[in-house]
Formats: structure tokens, C-alpha cells, sequence
């Protein structure tokens, strides 16, 4: 269990550092800033910060769309890697894909 906590808080600290949670993505280089926009919680903050800022929900909505359509991306990626982990432990007969 000690590894998976320690990949977990690797992945949530790049997430944070690529999502532009406390470093705006106007403020990353260019290449990081290109594959922020293809993680989740990226258009999510962008869109929190400019209804923070007055902005009105309707300027947000394709900040909001777009985060909804990556949640939805993953959630399918994730529950095709769910199945096929479970194939592959029938399959085997082992309760790890490994």
C-alpha cells in the first residue's frame, strides 16, 4: 500500500503544478501549458477564477463544457482499464493484472 500512496501524491503534485492551480497557465512554458489543457481540473480552475473575478456564468460555459467533456473522457478511459483488469485477474486467475 506504500507504493500506491506515494504514486498517488507524485501524480497529485504534478497535477497541481500542471493545472495551473497556483501558477497561472499564462505563466507556464508553452509546452506545459499544452498538456494542461488535457488534464482535468485544468478549464475547472480557469473558469472558478473568472466567475471569482465577476465574470458571469455564461462567459465560463465553454471552460465548463470542456472540463465535463475530459471528467467524461477519463471516466470511460478509467472503466475500460477497470474491465480489462478484470478479464485479465479471471483470466489468470490472480487478483493483479502483473
Amino acid at each position: 500500500m506504500r507504493e500506491v500512496a506515494v504514486l498517488s501524491n507524485l501524480v497529485v503534485g504534478v497535477l497541481l503544478v500542471f493545472a495551473g492551480v497556483n501558477v497561472p497557465l499564462s505563466d507556464l512554458p508553452g509546452w506545459m501549458a499544452a498538456v494542461a489543457r488535457w488534464l482535468p481540473l485544468t478549464h475547472g480552475i480557469a473558469a472558478a477564477r473568472e466567475v471569482a473575478a465577476g465574470a458571469g456564468l455564461a462567459s465560463v460555459r465553454d471552460d465548463v463544457l470542456a472540463e465535463a467533456a475530459l471528467g467524461t473522457l477519463y471516466v470511460v478511459i478509467g472503466l475500460g482499464l477497470l474491465a480489462w483488469f478484470e478479464r485479465e485477474s479471471r483470466r489468470k486467475a490472480t487478483l493483479d493484472v502483473a
